[in-house]
């Protein structure tokens, strides 16, 4: 029997948001290395309700 599902986003919110990096560097794991774009670090949240289905 083979079933088909699927998943997708209801409702989603995406917000992006220019920070200083002194800001977020702090904050990182000391492996990872902030990139930036023209001097600014980026902070991004992302919420959303799943939809699965059959």
């Amino acid at each position: 029997m083979v079933v088909s599902l699927f998943m997708g986003w209801r409702h989603g919110l995406f917000a992006n948001r220019p920070v200083d990096p002194g800001l977020v560097e702090p904050h990182l794991p000391e492996h990872l290395i902030l990139d930036t774009d023209d001097g600014q670090a980026w902070v991004s949240v992302e919420l959303g309700v799943p939809r699965l289905g059959i």
